[in-house]
C-alpha cells in the first residue's frame, strides 16, 4: 500500500511563540492578510495584529464568514490580490485555517 504524506517545510510551536513570531513570518513578505473571526480576533487576534503592526508588518485584516467554501476562499483571494498581500495567516479553527491554506 503507498501512502502520501504532505506537510510544511517548517513547523514552530512553543508558549508565546505567537507573538515572538516575526523571524519566522518575515521571509512571506511584510503585507499579510490575517483571516480571523469575531470571537477569536477579541480572544488573541487584536494582540495579534498590534504584534505583527508594531513589528513593521502591514496587516491587511478580513473577517471570516465562517464557512471554507469556494465562494468565501475567492472573496478572501480576490481581497489578498487587490491588496496586494504577499501571505495569508489565518487565525482561528478549522475552517479558518483550512480556508487559509486554500
Amino acid at each position: 500500500m503507498i501512502k502520501a504524506f504532505a506537510s510544511p517545510s517548517s513547523y514552530v510551536q512553543g508558549k508565546g511563540v505567537l507573538f515572538e513570531s516575526k523571524p519566522y513570518l518575515e521571509s512571506f513578505g511584510t503585507k499579510p492578510l490575517l483571516i480571523t473571526c469575531g470571537h477569536v480576533y477579541e480572544a488573541v487576534g487584536k494582540d495579534f495584529e498590534a504584534y505583527l503592526t508594531k513589528q513593521g508588518f502591514d496587516v491587511i485584516l478580513v473577517n471570516f464568514n465562517g464557512e471554507s467554501s469556494t465562494k468565501e476562499i475567492d472573496r478572501i483571494a480576490a481581497i489578498a490580490k487587490d491588496q496586494g498581500a504577499t501571505a495569508i495567516y489565518g487565525l482561528g479553527g478549522g475552517k479558518t485555517s483550512d480556508t487559509a491554506k486554500a
